[in-house]
């Protein structure tokens, strides 16, 4: 699909004159404030483009599903700008050679992601991931039927999406966490971010969120591919998510979400200590990323996990 047709077809759903989008679109984000009458009759030509930040926000302004139209549409990405989005795929998917000689390699492994409709709540796996929590935060004394009871309302309210790997059996090989907070929580993170879950959390937040991706246990690359899938459809449906705060606990890999556009927020010290340095807290705006146009290549590269 054309920009050009996009940009059309949302003006007209509206009933806006060209003039008419060009304020409200100024009035909805600062990425548009100095936007003029020229510029976007260009745009509706087909004879410039605007940033694919600007065209993430356009999608909001429209309400439209951002997948869907990231997928969709013809765009001008940068060869040079992709590839370092896709360094981050290359060292998961060196890693994986390692993870295999590490650990036996199992069959069909089978990847769940559970949602407010279907919660995990099986006692072992909550017991096991709590286990592997406690090794990153220091968590407030609870008994386990408290801490299911705890995890369940979280999902069912969509403030904690779990995703798991389990085997034939159904045993527990992997998981990870996708925390969702209110936007007053970020101070209270950064200043102590070991410490960030000793107070139990409240069920509700506001339209100001932040999505806090804390959790992540290897296994192996198609595991890594679907957990990039998980938390992009996640904040592609909130849009009241506006950042993601991330923790990454090898130096390489710092170094790579710093060239995609996160931000270093804070060192800090785990068990879960690598030779290569301790751990970090890294944030970015949620537009910012999903305007990346390595995020929106792997995006149209991988529109299996779309259908």
């Amino acid at each position: 699909m054309e920009l050009s047709f996009l940009l059309q077809q949302i003006r007209h759903e509206l009933s806006l004159t060209q003039a008419e989008i060009v304020e409200q679109l100024s009035l909805f984000d600062d990425s548009f404030e100095h936007l003029d009458l020229i510029t976007y009759s260009r745009w509706e030509r087909n004879v410039s483009m605007p940033s694919t930040l600007r065209i993430v926000q356009l999608l909001s302004f429209a309400k439209y599903d951002k997948l869907d139209y990231l997928c969709k549409l013809d765009l001008k990405l940068s060869e040079t700008k992709s590839n370092k989005f896709q360094k981050l795929a290359d060292l998961h998917y060196q890693e994986e050679e390692v993870l295999l000689r590490a650990y036996y390699p199992i069959d069909k492994p089978n990847f769940i992601r559970y949602s407010a409709t279907h919660p995990l709540a099986d006692v072992k796996q909550i017991e096991k991931i709590n286990a592997a929590t406690s090794r990153v935060f220091d968590l407030p004394k609870a008994n386990l039927t408290e801490r299911i009871a705890a995890a369940v309302n979280l999902q069912q309210s969509n403030q904690l999406f779990m995703v798991t790997c389990e085997d034939e059996e159904q045993r527990l090989c992997a998981h990870a966490l996708y925390s969702v907070h209110d936007g007053s929580e970020k101070a209270r993170l950064i200043a102590d971010v070991k410490g960030f879950y000793r107070t139990p959390r409240e069920l509700g937040v506001s339209k100001d969120k932040f999505l806090f991706s804390h959790t992540f246990t290897r296994f192996n690359f198609d595991w890594w591919l679907y957990n990039c899938f998980c938390m992009i459809d996640i904040i592609c449906k909130n849009s009241d998510i506006k950042e993601i705060y991330c923790i990454v606990i090898n130096t390489n890999m710092g170094k790579i979400y710093q060239n995609i556009g996160f931000e270093l927020v804070d060192e800090f010290s785990t068990e879960i200590e690598s030779t290569q340095g301790q751990s970090k807290l890294m944030s970015i705006k949620r537009e910012d990323f999903l305007s990346n146009h390595g995020v929106i290549t792997w995006i149209k590269e991988h529109q299996s996990f779309i259908q």
